[in-house]
């Protein structure tokens, strides 16, 4: 849903103009809100997973298509990780033994891993 129309684009002068509405292919800025948490990347470093279509709930039409630049708030326990894994890194990951040491108390068993 969109939350705000921060303002259009003008075309021909890429000059930021006040708007209220937008009309059949205007470009503008906009705040949009979720129903739910999605999952995103900035467009210019994943194309697909930071372009979205939004679609009219109605009548299943089109109404719109964007690019997501940045997010408005960022969730306190989420944050960039790096993912790359090296050959050396993995293989030392292989190498370890787990360990279990089991507590037993009078309410519940307790499982502690290592």
């Amino acid at each position: 849903m969109v939350t705000e129309l921060k303002y259009r684009l003008d075309a021909g002068t890429l000059e930021h103009l006040a708007a209220k509405e937008l009309h059949r292919n205007e470009v503008a800025f906009v705040n949009i809100a979720t129903v739910q948490p999605i999952g995103f990347a900035p467009y210019e470093e994943d194309r697909v997973a930071g372009g979205f279509i939004l679609i009219d709930r109605h009548s299943n039409a089109t109404v719109g298509a964007g690019m997501i630049r940045f997010a408005l708030r960022r969730a306190a326990n989420t944050y960039s990780q790096s993912f790359e894994v090296t050959k050396t890194a993995r293989a030392a990951e292989r190498t370890k033994t787990r360990t279990a040491m089991v507590y037993r108390s009078l309410r519940r068993r307790q499982i502690h891993y290592r």
